[in-house]
């Protein structure tokens, strides 16, 4: 596994987005939740806590999981193959002894 992706669907074009790390993929968040809900990140976070899904942690997961219901989420295994996961799993278990 080399890259994280996101699905884009705000963006008409090039709707595949990667990233070289979880964390890069979170700080991508804002400007999806911008076009997709006209929310910043604090207002998007605020209504999902509001649904009762609880406070978000320093690495992103309760609104990566939340955004990951509406868009393909996922990583890109070496042989290129973009597999819908969750993404901070994935980032755990990213060492070489876990295998591909």
């Amino acid at each position: 596994m080399n890259r994280f992706y996101i699905q884009d669907t705000t963006r008409t074009k090039d709707q595949f987005r990667y990233f070289p790390t979880a964390q890069a993929l979170v700080a991508y968040l804002p400007q999806v939740i911008r076009r997709q809900y006209n929310m910043t990140r604090g207002e998007y976070m605020q209504h999902l806590m509001d649904l009762g899904h609880g406070f978000d942690d320093i690495d992103g997961v309760t609104i990566t999981q939340c955004l990951s219901e509406v868009f393909n989420i996922g990583v890109v295994q070496s042989d290129g193959r973009h597999e819908r996961t969750d993404i901070h799993s994935a980032a755990r278990f990213k060492d070489e002894n876990y295998g591909n």
